[in-house]
């Protein structure tokens, strides 16, 4: 193990050359070599059915980055001379390559089913170890330490946390490893539910309290929205999305585990997550069920909005830094909860016309639902207007560079054909200013279906007076919209723009199936024609041309 972890740890040393010397010319061409000579390292160890040694060895790595003073584990790091930030930096330029993560998720997709629940539980005692990693080297004092704290979190969100969900999200389950998967996902959830519970729990001094229990110290708990960010760093916020994003990938993993044929006997455990029940089981325990999106974490739970607004208020609106990672979980999050919520209405109103003595209880909860819907939907919406500010639609002068924005391009979308759930989603990684517009905009193209139903029309009309402009501006565009372009040598982007996502909606039959689709969009459609189509009457005498107008069709087929 000490062996790859060296290895590693040479990779990324050398990687962090190239990032040192961005601007100089004639770099050495080994760097852009890094995510090949990854791709074999793990081709070779998934050979030896030990892929899960390879990824754990990366993990170790991963945290040694980072020297500390006093730190004697820092000191196998090679090249201690380059600063941590080109190291943090190295480790991001590995993770990002499409190459080197569809080896890592075919790897993982290959191990055999019965290893699979070991390869659950050594992840989940390398997460404990990136906790201890972060409380053992995290005191919260002015100057370097504070800056290397920062340096942790991001690492921890962005590397340890895509390592962790990339495996969960990618394992294989069966009919004879679902069971002992529900345990070892249960055992992963017993770990960071501790910390989720002061974040969702309904405690005052949430925050500082769940920081506490991160860092091992206790913070001073009484201290102002305005001076949390001052006080932990911007980059905390990327501990918030290394819970949610294991607590996502967790539920989804549980929820497979869980749906099995009916001839199989139910997994046992102590907490069980009631989206995996059946529609006979819910109806069976509906008067015990918590319905809260955190009920698997504690109980009783603050609710998914109140825990994404109190986060807001402290990182977005009080911040002026790029909180986009977090903006893009929210999306995802609030999207999840809203299956749920629709499914928990057609659930109720099945049990309304069945139980007609109750359907006054069960009117009240569908009216609780359809509220928190379409207050997670306001939500949601809100953020629309990064989308709504981009070029394309407040200027008729729109260049390709204005357009286009650069994601990650990667395997999430054969992860959803497989599980038909977001069970590993990368977004919230290739978040940033730039990329955050289009992101939301494919999210939201792409689950229309999901929250429509709980906007307004005000709402609906304005998204769809959105999309038919970007659509019409790549009918009309000069310009050819670009694929796929090889990126600073070591990794392929996915260019894609806001017009391309329209167009495939739009040109989805299924879309026009939606009740909201058919009844909104044929007015607006016919006047956005309308608009497109009258200057090109501008030079005809008549001046009275009026589209709207029914033809004469007995003179018209006189002719």
């Amino acid at each position: 193990m000490r062996l790859l972890v060296n290895l590693w740890l040479l990779m990324l040393s050398c990687s962090a050359i190239n990032c040192n010397l961005v601007n100089v010319p004639d770099q050495c061409p080994l760097p852009s070599t890094i995510p090949a000579l990854g791709c074999q390292t793990i081709y070779l160890y998934s050979q030896l059915l030990q892929v899960e040694i390879a990824i754990l060895a990366l993990c170790k790595a991963i945290r040694l980055v980072i020297s500390h003073e006093g730190n004697t584990e820092g000191s196998s790091r090679f090249l201690v001379f380059l600063s941590n930030e080109f190291h943090s930096e190295a480790v991001e330029r590995l993770l990002s390559s499409e190459k080197f993560i569809n080896a890592i998720y075919k790897a993982v997709e290959s191990i055999p089913e019965g290893q699979v629940c070991g390869c659950i539980r050594q992840i989940t005692e390398d997460i404990s170890e990136s906790l201890r990693w972060m409380k053992d080297f995290c005191p919260l004092v002015d100057g370097k330490k504070l800056q290397n704290f920062n340096l942790q979190g991001e690492l921890l969100g962005r590397g340890l946390s895509r390592l962790y969900c990339l495996v969960l999200g990618s394992v294989i389950i069966t009919n004879s490893n679902r069971n002992l998967l529900g345990v070892a996902v249960n055992e992963l959830m017993a770990l960071v539910r501790p910390y989720l519970s002061i974040l969702v729990g309904q405690q005052p001094d949430t925050i500082c309290k769940f920081f506490s229990s991160v860092i091992g110290e206790t913070v001073d708990q009484v201290v102002r929205k305005g001076k949390v960010l001052k006080k932990f760093g911007r980059s905390s916020q990327w501990v918030l999305v290394f819970f949610f994003q294991l607590f996502v990938s967790c539920q989804s993993l549980y929820r497979q585990a869980s749906l099995r044929p009916p001839d199989l006997p139910k997994m046992s455990a102590e907490v069980e997550d009631y989206t995996t029940y059946s529609a006979s089981e819910l109806m069976e325990r509906i008067d015990k069920i918590d319905f809260g999106y955190f009920s698997w974490i504690v109980q009783p739970s603050s609710s998914l909005l109140v825990v994404m607004q109190f986060i807001s208020d402290i990182y977005l609106k009080l911040g002026s830094d790029d909180s986009s990672p977090l903006i893009y979980i929210f999306q995802s999050m609030a999207l999840r909860r809203l299956v749920y919520l629709n499914k928990q209405i057609k659930l109720f109103k099945y049990l309304k016309k069945k139980h007609y003595l109750q359907k006054k209880s069960y009117r009240s909860q569908i009216k609780t639902l359809k509220e928190e819907a379409a207050d997670l939907t306001n939500f949601i919406l809100e953020y629309l207007s990064c989308v709504y500010q981009s070029p394309i639609f407040v200027s008729d002068y729109v260049t390709c560079e204005d357009v286009v924005s650069v994601v990650t391009q990667s395997i999430q979308d054969h992860i959803k054909e497989r599980c038909n759930q977001w069970d590993w989603d990368l977004g919230v990684y290739a978040a940033n200013k730039k990329s955050l517009p289009t992101l939301i905009w494919s999210k939201l193209c792409k689950n229309v279906d999901i929250w429509s139903n709980h906007a307004s029309k005000k709402q609906l009309k304005t998204f769809f007076s959105h999309l038919l402009h970007a659509y019409l501006h790549s009918v009309t565009s000069s310009f050819q919209e670009p694929g796929v372009q090889e990126i600073d040598k070591c990794k392929l982007l996915k260019t894609i723009t806001l017009s391309q996502i329209s167009s495939e909606l739009l040109n989805d039959s299924l879309f026009y199936e939606q009740k909201f689709a058919h009844r909104s969009l044929a007015s607006m459609f016919c006047l956005a024609l309308e608009k497109l189509v009258l200057p090109l009457f501008s030079n005809i005498p008549c001046t009275d041309v009026n589209l709207q107008s029914l033809p004469n069709w007995p003179e018209f087929l006189s002719f």
